[in-house]
C-alpha cells in the first residue's frame, strides 16, 4: 500500500514539492507530507522518532525515510479518524484528494489509478529465497543458459565479511547452500537479481553501524524504502538506478553536500 501511494502522491520522487493555494500548505517528498502533519503527528499521536518541530529541521522531510515514516503514520490513522473504521479505497482518496473529498467523484480515479499501481507491484514482488525459485534458475550458467549474478562480483571484501556476520543472513545462505567466495543473488524469472528480504535489511543495518549510527535512522525504515524504490532488484526498476533508485546526479549532489 505505501509503495503505491508513493507512486500516486509523487511518482516516487524524493526531492518534490508542491504547494496548496486554497490550504496554503506545502507537500514534501516521496510521500507528499506536508510539515503541519508530520508535526502533528508527533505532537498529537506520538510519532516522535523524527523531530520536526523546529523550523531548521522541515528540510528532513525530503529524507525519504523520515517521509516514509509520517507517510505510513498518517495512512494509519486516516484508517480510523473521526471514530470510525474506514475502508482503503476511503483512506487512499482521502490520502491523496483530502478528507473532504474522500467520498467525491471527483476523487474516484485516485482510486483507480491506486488500484493499478498495487497490482502491478505485486505483480512485481519477487520470492524471498532461492529455495523458492525455479529449479532451473539455481543451475550455474552453462546448464542455465544464463550468467548469474553472484555477490562476491558486486561488493568488497570487506562488506560480504559484513553480510556473513549477519545471523540471519547466515541461515539463509546456508540453508540454500551458499558458500564463502560463491555466494548467488537470486532472480527472477526474467533472470534479473534482486536482493531477499533478510538481505536488504542486513544491508542496511551495516550501511547505518557505519555512517548514520548518531543520526536515528532505522534499518526497518531503510529496507522498506528500498522496497518502494527498487522492489530490491539490485540494478533497479526503469528509470530508478540501482536498489534505493538513487541517480547519479542525485548521488553526485550528495557527496557534495
Amino acid at each position: 500500500m505505501i509503495g503505491a501511494l508513493a507512486e500516486i502522491a509523487s511518482g516516487k520522487r524524493l526531492f518534490v514539492d508542491n504547494y496548496d493555494r486554497k490550504t496554503k500548505e506545502t507537500k514534501m517528498g516521496i510521500m507528499q507530507v506536508t510539515p503541519e502533519v508530520a508535526q502533528w503527528l508527533g505532537r498529537e499521536l506520538g510519532y516522535k522518532n523524527y523531530d520536526i518541530e523546529l523550523e531548521d529541521n522541515i528540510d528532513l522531510l525530503y529524507w525519504p525515510f523520515i517521509n516514509v515514516y509520517f507517510g505510513a503514520a498518517y495512512a494509519k490513522w486516516l484508517f480510523s479518524c473521526d471514530e470510525k473504521e474506514r475502508t482503503e479505497e476511503f483512506v487512499v482518496r482521502a490520502y491523496k484528494g483530502g478528507k473532504k473529498k474522500a467520498t467525491h467523484k471527483s476523487s474516484a480515479p485516485i482510486f483507480e489509478r491506486y488500484l493499478y499501481v498495487k497490482e502491478t507491484l505485486l505483480s512485481m514482488r519477487q520470492p524471498d529465497s532461492l529455495n523458492e525459485l525455479a529449479p532451473d534458475l539455481l543451475e550455474n550458467s552453462s546448464t542455465a543458459g544464463t550468467q548469474l549474478v553472484y555477490w562476491d562480483s558486486k561488493v568488497s571484501v570487506e562488506d560480504l565479511d559484513g553480510m556473513w556476520s549477519q545471523p540471519d543472513v547466515l541461515k539463509e545462505w546456508t540453508n540454500s547452500g551458499e558458500r564463502r567466495g560463491n555466494v548467488r543473488f537470486s532472480h527472477d524469472a526474467k533472470k534479473r537479481p534482486y536482493l531477499s528480504r533478510v538481505e536488504v535489511k542486513a544491508v542496511a543495518e551495516i550501511i547505518i553501524s557505519r555512517h548514520f549510527s548518531s543520526r536515528g535512522v532505522k534499518p526497518e525504515a531503510l529496507a522498506a524504502l528500498a522496497e518502494v524504490c527498487s522492489m530490491r532488484f539490485v540494478h533497479g526498476v526503469r528509470s530508478r538506478t540501482g536498489l534505493m533508485g538513487i541517480d547519479y546526479p542525485t548521488a553526485a549532489w550528495l557527496s557534495r553536500s
